[in-house]
């Protein structure tokens, strides 16, 4: 009966503690936010409309159709990192290295969100990976533990001419170590092509 004041409270303790995404999902839920300002989703079908075909790249093992960054920075320097990529596999090399998506973080200071993972058949049908473990970071050569783990999702049956779409969300938990300084880096390409590539930072 007192929800006014209750989402007054959460929002105090957001403005408190920005980058709280337990709390802001919560909140969210009770009052969905505007979504007008954010930036379009692309659609991985779409993509592969647009493909000119796999004839377009002989020298490629995988052609990269998007390579998705958006970054929201907060006042304080935490950040939540929205990845997404569609990948269109060519070769057995390519299935070889697409086969495992690896997600890095930190589990004291940060969370994943696993939106989607999924492979798209050649034949039209589609297969949602549901393999995923964790393994922590371990320096065999200095035998040292790291405070990150690597999230690994096998996506099942890879074949050449399968197209991959992976979208996950890392959000900042704690505090910004680094006081407040923000800094990131991003690759618009390897030796394999890319079709779109866009970063955006909010």
């Amino acid at each position: 009966g007192r929800e006014t004041q209750a989402r007054q409270a959460y929002e105090k303790a957001i403005a408190f503690k920005l980058n709280y995404p337990a709390l802001e999902n919560y909140l969210n839920y009770l009052e969905p936010p505007a979504t007008g300002t954010a930036v379009p989703r692309r659609d991985a079908y779409e993509l592969l409309a647009a493909y000119p075909g796999d004839d377009a790249f002989p020298r490629d093992s995988a052609v990269w159709l998007l390579n998705d960054r958006q970054v929201e920075v907060f006042e304080n320097g935490t950040t939540t990192r929205t990845v997404h990529y569609v990948v269109r596999v060519l070769t057995p090399e390519g299935a070889e290295k697409f086969r495992d998506v690896t997600i890095s973080y930190s589990p004291d200071l940060e969370k994943v969100e696993l939106k989607r993972a999924a492979v798209l058949k050649s034949d039209g049908t589609e297969i949602t990976a549901t393999q995923i473990k964790e393994n922590n970071v371990f320096d065999v050569w200095s035998r040292l533990y790291y405070s990150y783990v690597n999230k690994v999702i096998t996506m099942p049956r890879l074949s050449p001419g399968d197209t991959i779409d992976v979208e996950y969300k890392i959000s900042q938990t704690g505090e910004n170590l680094f006081a407040g300084y923000f800094g990131d880096f991003y690759y618009f390409g390897d030796k394999n092509s890319t079709i779109s590539a866009r970063y955006v930072l909010t």
